[in-house]
């Protein structure tokens, strides 16, 4: 009998017009492996989130010290996809995630056994520092080997398989909380991260053959010159700014929210990750309203300005609720469910145009994306880590992050459709 993640995996093999039963290395092939690789980032960024009160008390430290695991995380990986980027420009794609995967098992291995929130924030920096390797080549592998309208609508639907990550990594770790130790989801990562690698070393072809590498990526003067043409790309910049901010409804909510919701409402850790599951399902189906019909009737600009707006509803919702001292747990759950309803429309659409514009530069302009993503949600995991566990405190992050995007996207629009009439002036 055919479960659920069956029936998403034949229809993703539909929907991308490729045979299940191709001999040859197939693009279902590298999506689910591409999938695998995506997960580690999201097992090792949410799982243990309901343990956060609990691995404070446990490891003697103070709530914010816990909360700085994740920033910590985030910001190891932010840095080490500068370097794996163009490393994997020149040696290869499987090379780099070998070497990702290894990092991220022996990082597992200090957070399993930490005995201080020092010894554990370390273990978290190798650990982001793997997932440096493993994440940003997760969508590479399929940009090699498709074009750029294939990649665009490949991406739209691996971002299906992506949601089901955060929804069910919380859920997991809930239950590992409630029936044994914040140290079990340590082992549990490292247990599927070793798993992704033996099959990557089985079954993934190197997607980057020789002819196509590049023996100068990781000279300096060459790879200044390529994160110079990036990081000045002004569409690319606002892109990845958008991205930023409608993850940061997520990144927010599991920085705080545990502090939130298990201490001061009282909900169980193993409650907290439903809460998650009812969070990241709504913004599942909003994804498959994205992708089966949004894009497809709308067109990218419009389906853009229907999730930003929607994230600036949901945060204002929540600013003033809060502010005015209207908000309980169930308010605060469902804004954050609206935001991230919103931002799961964005994610996939900005991620698929934004390195589009850098196919020639896959891995370096992968890398400036992934530095540029992580290292904003660092900063937003940061402040969420130091300022009071109160709702309207939270809920001022997410507005201003979703507004300063929805007012970029907007002036980037406009440019654009500007510039497109005066073209289409000219020609006629």
């Amino acid at each position: 009998m055919l479960n659920w993640t069956n029936v998403l995996f034949i229809a993703f093999a539909f929907m991308t017009n490729h045979n299940l039963s191709n001999d040859k290395p197939s693009i279902l092939l590298l999506s689910i492996i591409s999938v695998l690789l995506g997960c580690s980032y999201f097992m090792a960024s949410d799982m243990y989130v309901p343990s956060l009160p609990s691995m404070s008390h446990a490891l003697s430290a103070s709530s914010s010290m816990a909360r700085m695991t994740i920033g910590a995380f985030l910001v190891a990986l932010a840095f080490s996809q500068l370097f794996y980027g163009p490393a994997s420009d020149k040696m290869g794609r499987k090379k780099i995630i070998y070497l990702g995967a290894i990092i991220y098992l022996v990082g597992s291995i200090f957070c399993m056994f930490a005995w201080s929130i020092d010894t554990l924030i370390v273990g978290r920096i190798i650990q982001g520092v793997g997932t440096g390797a493993l994440l940003p080549l997760s969508r590479v592998i399929v940009q090699d080997s498709v074009s750029k309208d294939k990649f665009i609508q490949i991406v739209s639907w691996i971002s299906l398989f992506f949601m089901l990550a955060p929804a069910g990594a919380p859920v997991i770790g809930g239950l590992i909380q409630t029936y044994a130790n914040w140290r079990v989801s340590f082992l549990v990562m490292f247990i599927l991260v070793l798993a992704v690698a033996i099959v990557v070393f089985s079954m993934l072809p190197e997607t980057h053959p020789i002819a196509k590498r590049n023996v100068n990526a990781l000279k300096p003067k060459h790879l200044i010159s390529s994160y110079f043409e990036v990081i000045t790309h002004a569409p690319f910049v606002i892109y990845t700014f958008c991205m930023i901010a409608g993850f940061s409804g997520l990144v927010g909510f599991y920085t705080v929210g545990p502090f939130i919701l298990i201490k001061k409402f009282g909900v169980s850790p193993q409650d907290f990750g439903f809460f998650s599951i009812a969070i990241v399902g709504s913004a599942f189906v909003t994804r498959l309203y994205m992708s089966m019909i949004s894009l497809k009737k709308f067109g990218t600009t419009a389906t853009l300005f229907q999730g930003l707006s929607l994230m600036v509803i949901a945060s204002c919702i929540l600013l003033i609720s809060s502010a005015a001292g209207y908000t309980g747990s169930k308010t605060l759950v469902i804004c954050v469910a609206l935001y991230a309803m919103g931002g799961s429309m964005v994610g996939p659409t900005v991620v698929g145009v934004a390195l589009s514009f850098f196919s020639h530069k896959a891995g370096a302009a992968g890398a400036v994306y992934g530095f540029l993503q992580m290292f904003g949600l660092f900063l937003v995991s940061t402040v969420a880590a130091m300022i009071p566990e109160k709702i309207v405190d939270y809920s001022i992050i997410i507005f201003v992050m979703s507004l300063t995007a929805f007012i970029l996207f907007s002036l980037l629009a406009f440019k654009q459709r500007y510039l497109l009439t005066n073209q289409t002036a000219c020609a006629s």
